[in-house]
Formats: structure tokens, C-alpha cells, sequence
């Protein structure tokens, strides 16, 4: 089901081939024109680190790349998902985070409060074309 969500993000959001993100040469006064970056980053939450970064190979030859996941078992233990901690990821990475994956083994009141804090970081971000994909249920995609 996740490769079929992904392609789909990727037709969806129509990202350009990266020729036309790099002029042939850059000029300092070109510097500020250049288009957003190429790159879909995809925050993820699971239980496990390995787990999630497992999931590394299907986003090859695609613009998607895990910028960050989130444990429950991450030492120290003060780095581990928290609403809080989640937040923090969300609103300091760069390029700004696209996709929210949550995992199957996460419960249910953790599915639907990471889904709080990942619903409040779009409508703060006012990032575009912003995709969820909760494989606890059942593997639903929602554009949010």
C-alpha cells in the first residue's frame, strides 16, 4: 500500500525534474530567485528507528527522503517522540516536512495526538500539499 501512496504524492505534487531547479550557472543575484528544493522530506513515527528506515529503499528514484523519524526506544530517552519533541522536528527542519507517516505498532491515542501535532504544524506552516499517510488504519492517505 505505501508504494502505491507514494506514487500517487508524486503525480500529485508534479515536481519538476531538477534541471530546471539549477540554472546553468549562479550568479549572487540568482541565489534568492531559486525555486524550492527538490526534495520531499517525510517525517516518520514508529515505534523502532530501524523499523522505520526500512522503509528508506522505496523512496528510490523519487524526490522523497526520510528527513527525520521518531522513536519510542531512541536514547537518550529525552530525544524520544513527545508531542513536543514532534513540534520541534516539524517547525526546524528544512526543507519544511511534506509527509507525515505514523506506523501500525503505534497506538491508537498516540496515532491520533501525533496526528494533532502534525495537522496543527500545517495549518501554523501554511505548507502546501501536505499528505498524511496513517498506516495504523488501514493505511489511509488524507491530503491535509
Amino acid at each position: 500500500m505505501l508504494p502505491y501512496c507514494l506514487n500517487y504524492l508524486y503525480s500529485f505534487l508534479a515536481v519538476p525534474s531538477l534541471s530546471s531547479f539549477f540554472p546553468a550557472t549562479l550568479e549572487p543575484s540568482t541565489m534568492a530567485a531559486l525555486p524550492p528544493s527538490p526534495i520531499i522530506p517525510i517525517v516518520a513515527l514508529g515505534v523502532y528507528r530501524h523499523v522505520a528506515a526500512t522503509m528508506d529503499p522505496l523512496f528510490n528514484n523519487s524526490p522523497f527522503r526520510m528527513t527525520a523519524i521518531m522513536d519510542l526506544a531512541q536514547n537518550p530517552a529525552s530525544v524520544r517522540y513527545t508531542p513536543e519533541n514532534m513540534a520541534t522536528v516539524l517547525y526546524n527542519l528544512h526543507p519544511r516536512p511534506k509527509v507525515f507517516i505514523t506506523g501500525a505498532a503505534i497506538s491508537r491515542q498516540m496515532t491520533e495526538e501525533s496526528i494533532a501535532v502534525w495537522s496543527s504544524y500545517v495549518q501554523d506552516s501554511k505548507e502546501k500539499d501536505t499528505f498524511l499517510i496513517n498506516v495504523c488504519r488501514s493505511s489511509t492517505l488524507e491530503a491535509v
